[in-house]
Order: structure tokens, then C-alpha cells, then sequence
């Protein structure tokens, strides 16, 4: 699959960043955080969570332990960690990495609201509790919202889509087409993913989610407008 094909490649970078740059270097460590997603991607858990840990230290000794970095990290092995299952543990690193990245960042910078949805969707949903979920995208919505203005900010209707899946988990029609209204409305494109998402299941066979998705792969293949 693509992600194995992207382990090779990763693995590649990181043994020629190592030899050209050393094994501090900003670049080898970006490689090897990029690989360890690419393992989390694959299930592979414990050998992502295992290569989070080693560049976090690294990146704490090299940058320091508030580079933004380190904070991303710290988002990126929370995540693993919940996908572990260890969810206490995972809602612990993801709160200390927002008060954090809230401070340095602030709050409407794409990586807080990253580490928002990492955990309204890996710790929250996955736990089954979806109103605590939803408080946090509903949060990470209204920041987007307010710091895109007329620009289309990615998080804004990344958080939208998120939301439209957990009320359909919960068996909530209007409300999972209202705001999978709105995410396609923010900028939601992958028309291809919707009608397969199996968080969307409940909508199935609905006209509103089927006008939807026809909506989306109209945008999808439009042209893009030309300039002056």
C-alpha cells in the first residue's frame, strides 16, 4: 500500500539525512517523525510510539523542550498512544501539549488546532465519548472560523467533517447533514472518501447526504477560477 511504499522512502531519507546531516539535524528528525506516522498509519503502534519517544528526546536536548517541534511531537505520540488505546494517558499528553502550544502558538495557529482534533477524534471518539468530542471540534471550529475570515481555513471544515461524523455515530441525522453541509461549504473535497467513510454509514440512502456528495464531486471537478 502507499503506506508501506512511504515507509521505504522515509527510512531512505532518514539513513541519508543521518550520513549528510547527522542524526541532530532538524531535517533527519523531521524524517524520522514523518516515519514514525507512516508506522501508525500501518497499525504498527508500538514501533511508532517507540520512534516518537526516541525523537522527542532528541528534539528536547537539540531545540529545547517548548520548540514548537517538540510540541508537534508530543501531539503526534499522543495520538499513537490512544491508538494503543491508553486513553488517560493520551488525554494527559494532549492536554499538557495544548496548554503549551496555546501559550507559544496561540490558539488559532493550525497546530493547536491539529492537536484539538487529534483529540476529540483519537481519544474522545474512539472512547465513545462523543460529547466531549464534540465540544472540542465545536471549540476548534469556532477559532478557524473566526481566524480564516473570508479565507478558507483547512481546520474549519476539517473540524465540520469531524463533527458531521460523530453525530451520525450517534444516530443524529439533521444534525450529521447539517454540518456535513457546512464542511463541504468550508472547503470539504474528498467526495470520494464520503460515501465510503464508514463513520457516515447512518447517512446512507438519505437525499440530503446523496445531494451532498454530488455537491462535493461538483466542486471537486470545477475548474479553478482564473486569475485577472
Amino acid at each position: 500500500g502507499k503506506y508501506s511504499e512511504g515507509e521505504k522512502y522515509l527510512r531512505e531519507a532518514v539513513e541519508a539525512f543521518t550520513s549528510t546531516l547527522g542524526k541532530d539535524h532538524p531535517d533527519t528528525l523531521w524524517a524520522q517523525r514523518n516515519l514514525a506516522q507512516a508506522l501508525s498509519a500501518q497499525a504498527r503502534y508500538q514501533e511508532a510510539e517507540a520512534l516518537h519517544r526516541e525523537v522527542l528526546e532528541t528534539q528536547r536536548r537539540v531545540l529545547g523542550p517548548e520548540h514548537s517541534d517538540v510540541l508537534s511531537t508530543l501531539s503526534m505520540l499522543a495520538e499513537t498512544v490512544a491508538f494503543e488505546g491508553r486513553y488517560d494517558e493520551a488525554e494527559t499528553l494532549f492536554k499538557d501539549t495544548l496548554e503549551r502550544q496555546r501559550l507559544l502558538l496561540g490558539p488559532a495557529h493550525l497546530a493547536t488546532l491539529m492537536t484539538m482534533q487529534r483529540l476529540a477524534l483519537s481519544v474522545y471518539q474512539n472512547a465513545g465519548r462523543y460529547g466531549e468530542a464534540q465540544n472540542v471540534l465545536s471549540a476548534a471550529h469556532d477559532i478557524a472560523r473566526a481566524e480564516g475570515g473570508e479565507k478558507k481555513n483547512p481546520k474549519s471544515f476539517e473540524a465540520a467533517y469531524g463533527l458531521a461524523c460523530l453525530y451520525a455515530l450517534e444516530k443524529n441525522g439533521p444534525s450529521a447533514i447539517d454540518w456535513l453541509r457546512t464542511a463541504v461549504e468550508e472547503g470539504f473535497g474528498d467526495c470520494g472518501w464520503m460515501p465510503k467513510d464508514p463513520d457516515l454509514q447512518f447517512l446512507h440512502g438519505m437525499p440530503e447526504f446523496e445531494q451532498l456528495v454530488a455537491s462535493a464531486q461538483a466542486k471537486a471537478s470545477k475548474p479553478p477560477a482564473k486569475g485577472p
